[in-house]
């Protein structure tokens, strides 16, 4: 029997090693691939339940953003009717004080009724520009009280601020209510002036402003001294809505400022 060589015999067992090397090489690869392709249809699943809850949701906050907005719009039809029932009455009224007492009520309601309407125009549901709502409600009293543009000015100063409608209503009573009174007694005669309504932000703390250059406050005047009721209701408003400060002067004409914080939505709810 021939002898076979070593070096023959160690190629022999170094190609069969290498085979099963390779052998086990792509059982390796044919299992990686299997998990990969497990782990890349689980991670589709994923994604398209994460797509489909995703379009649920955008669904469910579009139904919501809509049906605010339509709530925002009734109140504010309601608002409307009760505001022209108001205007009727005034016209008929025969009694001075009583068509004056009816009088201020429609503007605080028209006051109201114009947030509804802004917050149903707004782009967000949740935020009014005060801005846009502030020069609507001043133009709105300028025509309820007749007021003649040539002898008195309004100059607006507002910082790009948007408000809830927990702080927009408060305000938007107080503006009213402080112009309403700069409107009826800091201009008699046809006295030329201007009123001046400011809104700021600095950090967290807003500041509203309204002032006029007309007659002025009597001395050591304060709203519980006030013959109106108006101013009453301003500081309770400011104090008890807003948890904010009111100050006022009555150097050259008559100034209010209010400063307050923001309420913060969430935790109204």
């Amino acid at each position: 029997m021939a002898t076979v060589p070593i070096t023959l015999i160690l190629i022999l067992v170094t190609i069969l090693a290498s085979g099963g090397l390779f052998i086990v090489f792509l059982i390796g690869i044919a299992r990686i691939e299997r998990r990969l392709m497990h782990s890349r249809k689980k991670l589709s699943d994923k994604v398209r339940e994460k797509t489909r809850a995703e379009a649920v949701l955008r669904h469910t906050l579009n139904e919501k953003e809509m049906l605010l907005r339509e709530i925002h719009h009734r109140v504010k039809n309601n608002l409307q009717i009760v505001s022209s029932l108001l205007r009727m009455q005034a016209r008929r009224c025969g009694d001075e004080k009583t068509r004056t007492v009816l009088r201020e009520s429609l503007t605080r309601i028209q006051a109201m009724a114009l947030i509804h309407d802004n917050f149903r125009g707004a782009d967000d549901p949740l935020g009014v520009s005060v801005r846009k709502y502030f020069q609507d409600l001043a133009m709105n009293l300028f025509e309820i009280y007749s007021v003649n543009p040539e002898a008195l000015t309004l100059e607006c100063r507002f910082d790009d601020i948007s408000l809830t409608i927990d702080a927009a209503t408060p305000c938007g009573l107080i503006v009213n209510e402080l112009m309403t009174n700069a409107l009826k007694h800091a201009f008699p005669y046809d006295r030329r002036g201007n009123i001046t309504i400011e809104f700021t932000r600095r950090d967290d703390e807003i500041t509203l402003r309204i002032a006029d250059d007309g007659v002025g406050l009597p001395e050591e005047f304060t709203p519980e001294t006030s013959e109106t009721h108006g101013l009453m209701l301003v500081k309770n408003l400011v104090e008890n809505q807003l948890g904010g400060t009111l100050e006022i002067r009555g150097n050259g004409g008559a100034e209010f400022v209010i400063r307050f914080r923001e309420p913060e939505y969430a935790k109204r709810i």
